[in-house]
C-alpha cells in the first residue's frame, strides 16, 4: 500500500535529560493517547514486539513499552 506523499506526522516530543523524573527522561512523550496506539501498533506489527501504550504517572503524557 502507498502512502500519501504529503501526510504531516506530528514530531513526538522526547523529555529532557534535565528534567530529573525518575524512569521517564529520554523516554519519547506523546500528546494523545491515539498517537500513541497508532506508533505501537506499527512497532508490534514491524518489529514483532509486544509493546503498548501507557499513561506515565510521572509526566502524564503518552509512552510506548513494555507494560
Amino acid at each position: 500500500m502507498r502512502r500519501a506523499a504529503r501526510r504531516h506526522h506530528r514530531e513526538p516530543v522526547v523529555s529532557a535529560p534535565a528534567v530529573t523524573v525518575p524512569g521517564c527522561s529520554g523516554k519519547r512523550c506523546y500528546a494523545d493517547k491515539a498517537t500513541a496506539a497508532r506508533l505501537a501498533k506499527r512497532t508490534r506489527r514491524d518489529h514483532d514486539a509486544r509493546v503498548s501504550e501507557y499513561r506515565c504517572v510521572h509526566c502524564h503524557l503518552w509512552h510506548i513499552g513494555e507494560r
